[in-house]
């Protein structure tokens, strides 16, 4: 046995170790029950991986679908302890966004698009309503006719006036300007 040989065989299990410390898996089963979720991976072929924690960005979060692909941290190498840092799924990520835009959306085709203009495009599902807050009014949506619609109002009168409150009734379409007005298109 030569020297090489020797070290060789001293180093076969830190290279297994630091082999085995990132891995590509796909989804196969999901428990969203606890304070962080926790995932059923197919690591390798016929390596699955039970209770992997899964690590989300703060304020968003999502279920993912069985066979959506994962991205596995193995702490120290030691395939017991799995960190899913990643999870996509190629079969619903929509693919026409332009750089520097950001898209929430989901397998239902419902999308949520902050555009490279400044504009923000929010797309409900085919044949699904947009509802704001939890409301129940809708919000128009393109082709819907918006004429004729009454909005109540309250204001500060200037110079230290006292409130101002009322009503404004159309029968053409409005859009508010000046400071602090916002618009809608639809």
């Amino acid at each position: 046995m030569t020297p090489l040989d020797g070290l060789n065989r001293l180093l076969a299990p830190l290279r297994t170790r630091i082999a085995n410390m990132v891995a590509r898996a796909v989804v196969q089963m999901v428990n969203d029950e606890g304070q962080l979720q926790v995932l059923q991976l197919g690591v390798l072929d016929g390596e699955t991986r039970d209770e992997v924690e899964r690590f989300q960005n703060y304020g968003l979060t999502s279920v993912p679908l069985n066979g959506a692909e994962a991205v596995v941290l193995f702490v120290g190498g030691r395939r017991d302890h799995g960190l899913a840092v990643a999870v996509d799924d190629r079969r619903h990520r929509p693919i026409d966004l332009k750089p520097g835009e950001v898209c929430l959306y989901s397998k239902h085709g419902q999308r949520i698009t902050l555009k490279d203009d400044g504009s923000i495009t929010i797309e409900p599902a085919a044949g699904k309503d947009l509802i704001l807050a939890g409301g129940s009014k809708k919000v128009a949506l393109v082709g819907d006719v918006t004429t004729g619609h009454t909005h109540s109002f309250a204001l500060m009168a200037p110079s230290g006036g006292g409130p101002v409150t009322g009503t404004i009734s159309s029968a053409t379409d409005t859009i508010s300007s000046g400071a602090g007005a916002g618009r809608v298109k639809a």
